[in-house]
């Protein structure tokens, strides 16, 4: 296969596909209160799929929507793609709303969108081409995936590590160190990290409030994905 070209200024000519995703989460897990946000973003080669780069993290913007977030993850991944030299890109989305933004077919009312939609075309006008393309949830699931880590990862943060060994009340192994457990704040039940982790993901992609996994427990974790 013949190498592709590569202009002066050392950019491919390559075309790539931009996948991006922010989230956000409501959680009330007594005695903690507040909004979590995270995004997750994914550069691939058009031609073979392959993931030139990836990235999760957190949002920490007091007050921040989804929308905000969906923005802020795209302006990221441009922001990314644009410093990897890329002169041609697909921008994949799976929000209907933000699609129209993006195209222009929408204006936004709000001061941050606007705001953050002027960073976003600002950034566009820096590739030789940028074609935003609407497609299925389903073609994006990665990037939530990487969002939704970076949402339990903070969620769940270990206890003190200590010598103690505890028994998870899900899975029932019984000799997890103590730092690898996860205490509900309102029972004081305690399950495994691994096991908690599973029952906020499934929670998050069935759009329910948890409760608490102990067989009979009714008290609620109240994370509103």
């Amino acid at each position: 296969m013949a190498p592709k070209p590569i202009s002066p200024d050392g950019s491919s000519s390559d075309s790539y596909s931009l996948y991006f995703k922010g989230l956000i989460s409501l959680i009330s897990l007594k005695p903690t209160t507040g909004l979590l946000a995270g995004f997750g973003v994914a550069i691939c080669r058009e031609e073979d799929d392959s993931i030139l780069f990836k990235n999760k993290g957190s949002l920490n913007y007091s007050g921040i929507t989804g929308w905000e977030a969906e923005l802020m993850a795209l302006k990221l991944g441009l922001a990314k793609a644009v410093s990897l030299r890329i002169n041609h890109i697909s921008i994949y989305f799976d929000d209907p709303e933000i699609f129209e933004l993006v195209m222009g077919r929408s204006v936004p009312k709000d001061e941050k969108i606007a705001l953050l939609m002027d960073d976003v075309q600002r950034i566009r006008q820096q590739f030789i081409s940028s074609i935003p393309i609407l497609v299925a949830r389903n073609q994006t699931e990665f990037v939530h995936k990487l969002a939704k880590e970076t949402i339990v990862s903070r969620l769940i943060g270990p206890m003190p590590r200590t010598a103690q060994k505890k028994t998870c009340g899900n899975c029932f192994i019984d000799d997890i160190e103590a730092g690898k457990m996860f205490s509900v704040a309102s029972c004081r039940h305690q399950f495994c990290v691994e096991c908690m982790k599973q029952h906020i993901e499934v929670s998050l992609n069935e759009g329910g409030v948890p409760r608490c996994p102990h067989d009979g427990c009714t008290s609620n974790l109240n994370l509103i994905a």
